[in-house]
């Protein structure tokens, strides 16, 4: 009896060494299956980054061969190929890039490819078949420029220079500065000021007749003057003319040009700034011009100015 009990036993421990030993396997086998996995994520993170890296590498490289002028130039142009190779830390990596230009609309394409692996050879990338590829692209020109707005509610003239030092404001003032119009252009052609438009001279001392509106009235025989406008070299000063069309109104335009008053061509602007805003706040500079060169006929159109 007793050893038919010991025998039981026997087989009995040995079932459960059995069992013990194919659950401590399976656990084995999972961890092990897990960090197999881990590693190879691990590496495909690392290949990925470096892949991108170098596609990083590429756009950054025609962009500044592109600002420099020496790729693609002039446009229209297409696909000129850039390579580097012997990237990242271990000098396999690489990439390609192509580029492509179009001149309307005026827009330039990159499209930078890099890989983990086949660029150790200097100037050459053959990636093997199982690299891994991250690409990047990046386009601009017009489409990724603002566009301008579709016109302004305020114009603003700032004359900064006269056309001679000389006190020619009769007692008045140090100097004087003079115009007989502003028109504004739409690609050369003239543009009506709104019907409801309204013109200041902020800080001006403009005489009876003389005031800032004449600018717009279409009479070449009227002006506007401001006393005010030079410090004491009768020269460089500043006078300020604001145009609001009203509210609801705007104008379009891109060009302009001015009319010299009836006298003292000394009183000629011959630096300034134009500027547009349709809140009266914000300002774009539209147009600046420095030491023009103004004829000395009176109640004359300069010529035409455009931006």
């Amino acid at each position: 009896m007793k050893m038919r009990d010991l025998q039981k036993n026997r087989g009995f421990v040995i079932l459960f060494a059995i069992t013990i030993s194919s659950i401590l396997l399976a656990i084995a086998l999972g961890v092990g299956n897990i960090a197999l996995k881990e590693m190879k994520f691990s590496t495909n993170a690392r290949d990925t980054n470096d892949a991108f890296l170098a596609a990083d590498t590429g756009i950054e490289k025609a962009l500044f061969d592109d600002k420099a002028g020496d790729i693609c130039t002039p446009a229209p142009c297409g696909s000129p190929l850039i390579t580097i190779s012997q990237l990242g830390s271990a000098g396999q990596n690489c990439v390609k890039v192509t580029v492509n230009k179009t001149v309307s609309p005026a827009m330039t394409t990159i499209i930078s490819k890099g890989y983990n692996a086949g660029g150790s050879v200097p100037g050459s990338c053959n990636p093997p078949s199982n690299s891994i590829e991250r690409e990047l692209k990046v386009t601009y020109g017009d489409i990724s420029s603002p566009s301008p707005p579709a016109g302004y509610r305020y114009v603003r003239w700032i004359i900064t220079k006269k056309k001679t030092a000389v006190s020619d404001c009769g007692g008045a003032g140090n100097g004087c500065v003079q115009v007989s119009e502003l028109v504004l252009l739409q690609n050369e052609s003239p543009v009506s000021w709104p019907g409801a438009t309204s013109v200041i001279n902020p800080g001006g001392n403009n005489p009876v007749g003389e005031t800032p509106p004449n600018l717009k009235d279409g009479d070449i025989g009227t002006k506007w003057l401001d006393f005010n406008f030079a410090g004491v070299d009768n020269q460089n000063g500043s006078s300020v003319l604001i145009f609001d069309t009203g509210f609801g109104n705007s104008v379009n335009f891109n060009g302009y040009r001015w009319t010299t008053a009836n006298d003292e061509p000394s009183r000629d602007p011959i630096s300034w700034t134009l500027e547009g805003s349709n809140n009266g706040s914000n300002w774009i500079i539209l147009d600046s011009r420095s030491n023009q060169i103004i004829t000395n006929s009176r109640q004359t159109s300069t010529s035409n100015y455009s931006f």
